[in-house]
């Protein structure tokens, strides 16, 4: 497992405009899929399919398919860090 950026580029369909979003943190948990942070602050997560971006070097982007949404308890959000750090290397 390791730390990556992952990006969501989008057009919002509301406002007809082009979006683009990183998520606050994530963690390539195997190849193509990643625990994305998409908001801290309120602890929101996703488990989703990802791929290296190219529109956006050194990003990781949502695959469209389908995806989990969960609440990430502070617990264990500081313990996937702590388990990263002692891998020592953010993609």
């Amino acid at each position: 497992m390791r730390r990556i950026k992952v990006v969501y580029h989008y057009i919002d369909r509301d406002a007809q405009e082009q979006v683009t979003h990183y998520a606050d943190d994530a963690f390539l948990i195997c190849d193509g899929v990643a625990l994305s942070v998409v908001d801290k602050e309120r602890g929101d997560a996703v488990l989703e399919r990802v791929k290296p971006s190219e529109m956006f070097p050194g990003c990781y982007e949502s695959v469209d398919g389908p995806y989990t949404e969960f609440e990430l308890d502070e617990d264990i959000y500081q313990l996937l860090l702590q388990q990263t750090a002692q891998r020592g290397r953010i993609a």
